[in-house]
């Protein structure tokens, strides 16, 4: 895994939908040809969608620039000396009663992060409110424990981080589509450790924790 230098809540896609995902960033690497060494590409099975992040120390970088799995300089992981037990009190009062519900993938789509970009799929809900008053509940259970949500419209699985030489390359290569990836119900979110690029946004996370949200219909 990359060096972690933050905790987030994450959503994880179930395995088929990260499969579509996988197959769709290798059309894409597929088309760019020689030019797909421009994309560092993420690590399927780290899949992950950021609902809200802590504020990495130093601005997102914390000495960690690394994102081949280089050590943190100070030897501490992300949750040194955070007392987790308060960040899991806050998620289960996040999830507590609150039921699954329908989310989307939207096409891959290319988006400016400093002098790079990301490639990515922006995370939606079936109905716009259910992904807001969930987002927005985050907030108030988590802001105490140190974490921030990540603005509904910039919700989003990145797949590959280009460099600035390679930006207009992958930009020509997407193949430009309205209808969504894939579709599932959300049964539930975790925190993890993660990478956080100030820029970029969520780069890799790594569960900690899962924390189920009700089934849909179910009685108790």
């Amino acid at each position: 895994m990359t060096t972690s230098n933050a905790l987030a809540l994450v959503v994880e896609p179930p395995l088929p939908v990260a499969n579509t995902l996988l197959d769709e960033a290798r059309r894409l690497a597929s088309r760019l040809g020689e030019s797909a060494g421009s994309v560092t590409w993420m690590r399927p099975h780290r899949y992950a969608a950021a609902l809200a992040v802590t504020v990495p120390a130093g601005g997102g970088r914390a000495g960690q620039t690394d994102r081949s799995g280089g050590a943190d300089p100070t030897g501490d992981p992300p949750d040194a000396g955070v007392l987790l037990d308060p960040v899991f009190r806050a998620l289960d009062l996040l999830v507590r009663g609150r039921e699954e519900f329908a989310v989307q993938l939207e096409p891959l789509g290319v988006e400016p992060c400093g002098e790079g970009a990301v490639v990515a799929s922006r995370l939606v809900s079936a109905r716009p409110e259910d992904l807001a008053v969930f987002v927005e509940e985050a907030a108030r259970h988590l802001g105490d424990v140190g974490m921030r949500p990540v603005e509904v419209p910039a919700i989003r699985m990145p797949v590959g981080l280009v460099g600035g030489e390679g930006r207009d390359a992958v930009r020509a290569a997407v193949e430009p589509k309205e209808t969504p990836i894939a579709g599932w119900l959300l049964g539930g979110v975790c925190l993890a450790r993660a990478w956080v690029d100030p820029e970029a946004g969520l780069v890799e996370a790594e569960r900690i924790r899962f924390v189920p949200l009700k089934r849909l219909g179910s009685r108790r």
